[in-house]
């Protein structure tokens, strides 16, 4: 049975870019890992979703409507809990904090199918709203980690911050200068929260 992880937080926070990272160090030490479109509103970019048939899942879902793409999103996440064993990283998106909802009633049936989730979001209030929403609206689904996204364009950081997660940006993602500090991060957190 797949432990199916979710990856929210606020929209421009870096999710797509730790989705992959995330996704990399797994595929890196041969786990059996699966990245799955699970964002209504927004469709992951195909650069961040796995080489493994994800470029097909999100054609299709582009080409449904809301409801139609919901139920897809659904029956693939259920599909994969039962027939998939290893680990499918699920990019649910940002939510509507610009209407106050972080966990969409989408979000929820979507979180519904998860077993776990990660909160990449910018700031501790975000981060907080974040974990109020999915303790009321999905109790069952246990936060791994909540990171807080931090990104200057200089690359110039403290990389003594607790509970930070460094330059989630994809032209470093492409021209592999993410720094030494977010990489040693995900690794950590593959050995110590995921696999541990």
């Amino acid at each position: 049975m797949a432990r199916i992880i979710a990856v929210v937080g606020d929209p421009n926070s870096g999710k797509s870019v730790f989705l992959r990272l995330l996704y990399d160090e797994l595929a890196k030490r041969n786990v059996k890992v699966l990245s799955q479109e699970a964002d209504i509103f927004a469709p992951t970019q195909g650069w961040s979703l796995s080489p493994n048939g994800s470029h097909i899942r999100k054609e299709l879902k582009r080409s449904f409507e809301f409801e139609k793409r919901l139920k897809w999103i659904l029956k693939s996440l259920e599909g994969l809990r039962s027939n998939f064993d290893g680990i499918v990283l699920a990019d649910v998106g940002g939510g509507r904090p610009d209407l106050g909802i972080r966990v969409t009633d989408e979000n929820k049936e979507i979180l519904s199918r998860c077993t776990h989730v990660i909160i990449v979001s910018r700031d501790e209030e975000s981060i907080n709203a974040w974990k109020k929403e999915l303790a009321e609206k999905v109790p069952h689904v246990k936060v791994l980690i909540a990171l807080r996204s931090i990104y200057n364009p200089e690359g110039k950081y403290n990389f003594d911050e607790k509970g930070v997660i460094w330059h989630l940006d994809r032209t470093a993602y492409f021209n592999k200068l993410i720094p030494e500090p977010t990489l040693k991060l995900i690794s950590n957190l593959v050995d110590e929260v995921i696999l541990g």
